[in-house]
């Protein structure tokens, strides 16, 4: 891989007791590419725990750079989801703070049964806007702001002052959990950011591999395998250029297809050198086959980032499910095309079972789509 894509090396601990992992930082972001022992080529990002009252960070494993780019995806979703995103209910729960806060300014020991329901009223929309919560800020916040829904304190007695106070550190509770989010959607933007652009790396690798293969196999078929010295170096050159291109990717899911086609395309090379040509044939073809399934790894991937957007979106017209179905279509042809009959590993006929399910399901169930897509990239894996 271009050193480009590579920051700082760093080690750290996994997530459930799997050992610890050693590799780089991809593109100023915070995901780890491991570069030794059992896991290289696989990512982890940072995941964070409390114990004992101390945060501890440890890594999560995820085996492949569309994985990671899913997971940015949906973290986004979560935190930008109009309506029920908790980006917008924090700022919700903020604006309902500040007008429970306005309402008190009014407050006054001769006037609690007239702001009684009011009062009761703003913190009931507080409570059901932030719903049930696991963040500690969240927590805090309606913690301290609950008591004003009962106009009077234990002793019988209306506190302004206290109620005030209350509502001042409900806000900063929410307001801080805002601010928190905000440094969350930083991080996953990167992550997001980097992941599209590594995966965009390898297909291009992958789609002008495939290119320059089918045509020195085109080449060799047009000369009847009758292939003079100097076009014989020159299809060596080619095949050099594209090893070398091959050898710049570093993570899955591509590592393992990268690997297993270049020693393919090193005998080939080394077969046409000898003159060898028909015996190399059968490497090129095979290294052909293996790029353009993975080349196909990535429509698929494609159609779950769209999926995964249009379950999230407020409009989806009737017409994209029609839209949907063909590109689903068209993947399975393109995967029917491929002869996998070499392969170490044969995953195209269950590949396209899943894509045929998600086909099946389109036009009334997006997310059982988007699973059976999901299900048919992880055959994709290796040949």
């Amino acid at each position: 891989m271009s050193y480009r894509f590579l920051g700082e090396k760093v080690s750290g601990q996994l997530y459930g007791g799997r050992g610890r992992i050693n590799g780089h930082f991809l593109l100023n972001t915070d995901i780890i590419l491991i570069t030794e022992d059992e896991y290289i080529g696989q990512l982890a990002v940072p995941k964070w725990f409390r114990k004992k009252n101390r945060r501890k960070k440890l890594y999560q494993l995820i085996p492949s750079i569309y994985r990671v780019h899913r997971q940015a995806v949906n973290i986004l979703a979560q935190y930008n989801l109009p309506f029920y995103g908790e980006k917008s209910v924090m700022r919700e729960a903020i604006k309902i703070a500040r007008d429970l806060n306005l309402v008190i300014i009014g407050l006054k020991k001769g006037n609690a049964e007239k702001y009684e329901e009011r009062l009761s009223g703003k913190v009931d929309e507080i409570f059901n806007i932030v719903g049930s919560v696991r963040n500690d800020r969240k927590r805090a916040g309606l913690k301290v702001i609950e008591p004003i829904a009962d106009i009077t304190d234990s002793q019988g007695r209306v506190n302004p002052g206290a109620f005030r106070a209350r509502t001042i550190a409900g806000l900063n509770r929410f307001q801080e959990r805002n601010e928190e989010i905000y440094k969350i959607e930083t991080k996953i933007i990167s992550r997001l950011t980097a992941s599209k652009s590594l995966f965009d790396f390898a297909e291009y690798i992958m789609a002008s591999s495939c290119h320059f293969l089918y045509a020195i196999f085109d080449y060799i078929l047009k000369k009847n395998y009758e292939v003079e010295d100097k076009a014989r170096r020159r299809i060596s050159g080619r095949l050099s250029a594209i090893i070398s291109d091959l050898e710049t990717i570093k993570f899955q899911p591509f590592l393992a297809n990268c690997r297993l086609s270049i020693k393919e395309l090193q005998k080939a090379k080394e077969l046409i050198e000898f003159g060898e040509i028909s015996k190399s044939i059968k490497q090129i073809i095979l290294s052909y086959n293996s790029l353009k399934l993975k080349k196909n790894q990535g429509n698929v991937e494609d159609l779950i980032m769209l999926i995964t957007f249009l379950i999230n979106s407020e409009v989806f017209e009737k017409e994209s499910y029609s839209l949907l179905k063909a590109r689903i279509i068209k993947i399975g042809s393109n995967l029917e095309q491929i002869d996998e009959k070499d392969f170490q590993r044969k995953s195209i006929e269950t590949a396209a079972n899943f894509i045929l399910q998600a086909e099946g399901f389109v036009e009334n169930d997006l997310e059982k789509t988007k699973e059976a897509l999901k299900k048919a990239s992880e055959e994709i894996t290796w040949y």
